[in-house]
C-alpha cells in the first residue's frame, strides 16, 4: 500500500487530494477477503465522501462505506485481488481553520485474510497566517515645521503559521507631510537591520516601500525540521519600523497615512488568502494626527469710558 498527497502545505479552506494504491505482490497467490481503509483523518480536516473514487476493480466486487470522517472498502466474499491488479482510491478533504498552524497526519491501511496488515501515512501542514499592523504617533496637535515620529509594529496572530518574505509599504494620504528619508529604521528583536533590507522612497517623499527577506512567524513552526522549512532563514516574531515625517505648509486639519503589509506567496507559490473568517492574509493600519487650528480673537476698545450727551465715541476693533 502507498498513500500520497498532492502537496505538503495547504491553507485553510484548501482541498487536500489523497491517493491510495493497493496491490498484490505475490504472483503465486490471489488475495481473498481484503479490505482497505482510511479512517484516521482528524477533525482538523473534513472528508468529502462523495469524492471517493475507486479504480482498478469493478464496482460490483466490493462495498464502500463512510465511517466517521473516513471510509472503508471491503471485497465481496467470492472475489479476490489477483497478482498485478492495482486498486487506486482517490479522495479529497478540506483543511479546516481548527487545524491552522498544525500538522495533519493520517494513515491508510490494507489487509486480507491470513495476511498481515500494511499501512502508509501522509502528512500535510496547514498554514494560514494573519498579519496585524499597529501604527502609532504621539497624540498631540502639530503645526507647520513639527516632526511627527511614527512607530509601526507588525505581528502574525496565528500560532504555528508564517508569512514569507514580508514587504512593507507606507503612504501619506493627505497633503501636508513629507517623510524624512534618513530616519526610516527596521528593527527585529531590538536590533536595527535596516542595512539588510531595501528601502525605496516615492519621488515626492510621501511614502516608501521596503523589501525584506524576513519570514514572520507566530511561535513554533511544527514542520521546522522538514525540507524546505529547515533551510529557511531570517525567521522573526515581530517587525518594528520607525520613521519621522515633517509637517509642511499644505497641512490641513488632520494628517493621515496608512501602513500596509500585503499577503505574500507561500511555499507552493500561492498568495496567502485575505479571508476575515479564518482570519488570514495581510494587514494595515492608518494613523491620523491633528493640526493646531488658528483661533480668531476680537478685541473692541473705546477712546474713553464716559461720554457726555451728544459727544461722539470712537471705537477700535483689533
Amino acid at each position: 500500500i502507498t498513500k500520497d498527497v498532492n502537496r505538503y502545505e495547504h491553507q485553510v479552506g484548501d482541498i487536500i487530494n489523497y491517493t491510495v494504491k493497493v496491490w498484490n505482490t505475490n504472483e503465486k497467490a490471489d488475495t481473498a477477503y481484503y479490505w482497505i481503509e482510511d479512517t484516521s483523518l482528524p477533525d482538523t480536516v473534513k472528508l468529502d465522501f462523495s469524492s471517493v473514487k475507486v479504480d482498478g476493480i469493478p464496482e460490483q466486487i466490493y462495498t464502500l462505506e463512510q465511517q466517521g470522517n473516513g471510509w472503508l472498502l471491503k471485497s465481496k466474499a467470492k472475489f479476490t485481488l489477483k497478482y498485478g491488479t492495482v486498486i487506486t482510491i482517490t479522495y479529497s478533504a478540506t483543511a479546516l481553520k481548527e487545524g491552522n498552524g498544525t500538522l495533519v497526519d493520517n494513515t491508510a491501511k490494507a489487509g486480507a485474510l491470513g495476511i498481515p496488515e500494511k499501512s502508509d501515512t501522509e502528512q500535510v501542514y496547514i498554514n494560514s497566517p494573519k498579519i496585524d499592523v499597529r501604527k502609532t504617533a504621539p497624540q498631540k496637535k502639530y503645526k507647520v515645521g513639527d516632526v511627527v515620529g511614527y512607530r509601526v509594529e507588525i505581528d502574525n496572530r496565528n500560532p504555528g503559521t508564517f508569512m514569507r518574505e514580508i514587504s512593507l509599504h507606507d503612504k501619506i494620504t493627505t497633503p501636508g507631510m513629507e517623510i524624512k528619508e534618513g530616519t526610516v529604521a527596521v528593527l527585529v528583536g531590538g536590533k536595527d537591520i535596516t542595512s539588510q533590507v531595501e528601502v525605496n522612497f516615492n519621488e515626492d517623499s510621501t511614502g516608501f516601500d521596503i523589501t525584506t527577506p524576513l519570514n514572520l512567524k507566530a511561535g513554533t513552526i511544527p514542520c521546522i525540521d522538514k525540507s524546505p522549512y529547515n533551510s529557511i532563514q531570517n525567521w522573526c516574531d515581530r517587525i518594528v519600523v520607525t520613521y519621522d515625517a515633517v509637517v509642511t505648509e499644505d497641512a490641513e486639519e488632520s494628517l493621515d497615512n496608512i501602513f500596509t503589509v500585503p499577503a505574500t506567496p507561500n511555499t507552493n507559490g500561492d498568495v496567502i488568502k485575505d479571508d476575515p473568517d479564518i482570519p488570514s492574509g495581510g494587514g494595515d493600519d492608518t494613523e491620523s494626527v491633528p493640526m493646531k487650528q488658528p483661533q480668531l480673537e476680537i478685541i473692541k476698545k473705546s477712546d474713553k469710558q464716559t461720554y457726555k450727551v451728544r459727544e461722539t465715541g470712537k471705537y477700535t476693533f483689533v
